[in-house]
């Protein structure tokens, strides 16, 4: 294994930054090989690589970093090909977790009912359908680190508000608007922004096989997860994966006041926080399968 790595010592300090290094720092202390790129220069790559030894042919390699966009991911992949070394999720794989309108079909009858919008035509019959009130998304990520109110529309007046809003963010929508069915999540706080924290665990599925879990937010965990239920998740996480069909996700689930247990959504497992899993204790897992 190899792991590739978009930590550099002169970066801004930051939670992003602070969490790169912790997991950089994790796989040195197993001896693991990093290889180091800048942030945003996929090109970058080649003159790592320069220098290298010769690779065992198929060696897999882990990507450690920020979400990439699909054409800086695709070149990644090739120039690794070149070295006969293989990212363990392909371009069309890492598309297929990351993005959701591409996941979602695969994970729509345990999940939120959902519809997908590329114009404010198609979001109004979808919020005619779903009624409201409703959760906005792009097909990458939310609004909600501006605040919760950046991501609930009440009335059709929000809903072109938000709609507008995500759209003109790209990097977060890629063109495609989610609209959620606003379903209440069990939870005995409300977190920054406004965010509730939810009753929610987020699985690594490496090859088939759950590696480790975490209550979803940082810290210590308020709910008691019975053995049952546990069992309950990991079947419902394993069928998820199942049909995806991707080498390393991570699967978020949520438990719902009105429908129970629902998947929320999916991402590459390169690029999802592992939350209070320790580091060592996750590459352990991936080296061992």
């Amino acid at each position: 294994m190899i792991l590739l790595s978009e930590y550099n010592i002169g970066m801004a300090k930051s939670a992003g930054s602070d969490y790169l290094k912790k997991m950089e720092d994790a796989v040195k202390l197993l001896g693991i090989e990093v290889i180091n790129i800048e942030q945003g220069k996929v090109e970058s790559l080649e003159e790592a690589l320069y220098y290298k030894r010769s690779y065992q042919k198929n060696e897999k390699v882990f990507w450690l970093g920020f979400v990439p966009r699909y054409e800086d991911y695709e070149t990644v992949y090739e120039i690794l090909k070149t070295r006969n070394l293989d990212l363990i999720n392909s371009p069309e794989e890492f598309s297929k977790s990351e993005y959701f309108d591409q996941f979602y079909p695969f994970i729509k009858e345990d999940s939120i009912e959902s519809g997908i919008a590329s114009n404010i035509i198609e979001a109004k019959t979808i919020a005619d359908k779903l009624g409201y009130p409703l959760f906005l998304k792009g097909a990458i990520q939310s609004l909600k680190k501006f605040g919760w109110e950046n991501c609930i529309a009440n009335s059709e007046s929000e809903l072109i508000e938000i709609f507008n809003r995500l759209k003109f963010k790209d990097d977060f929508s890629l063109g495609k608007i989610i609209i959620r069915e606003l379903v209440e999540l069990r939870h005995n706080e409300i977190g920054g922004n406004g965010i509730p924290k939810a009753h929610e665990y987020r699985f690594f599925v490496l090859n088939g096989e759950i590696i480790d879990y975490s209550y979803y937010w940082n810290g210590d965990n308020p709910f008691r997860l019975k053995k049952s239920e546990l069992e309950l998740l990991k079947t419902m996480v394993l069928k998820n994966a199942k049909r995806v069909d991707v080498p390393y996700i991570s699967v978020d689930v949520g438990e719902t006041v009105k429908y129970g247990w629902k998947v929320i959504e999916i991402g590459d497992g390169q690029f999802s926080d592992i939350r209070n899993i320790p580091p060592l204790k996750l590459w352990n897992y991936i080296i061992e399968n």
